[in-house]
């Protein structure tokens, strides 16, 4: 893979619709569109929507001091 290509990818997992109401849970992303959502990322994981290759990502609350590293 070359650094274009994993450019594109990365670019290609950014959300493209609003998180807000999944604040405080993980989401399962496909193609920048959420499939599911759930507070437990192993229960995310297991879902049946969800398929291995899906991006898995906490979605963070807005408090001033939260990052996600």
């Amino acid at each position: 893979m070359t650094v274009r290509e994993l450019g594109e990818e990365q670019v290609d997992a950014l959300p493209k619709e609003d998180l807000k109401e999944y604040a405080g849970q993980w989401v399962a992303l496909r193609g920048g569109y959420v499939i599911a959502a759930n507070v437990d990322p192993v229960a995310l994981r297991r879902a049946a929507a969800v398929r291995p290759d899906d991006i898995v990502v906490p979605v963070p609350t807005g408090g001033p001091d939260e990052r996600i590293l």
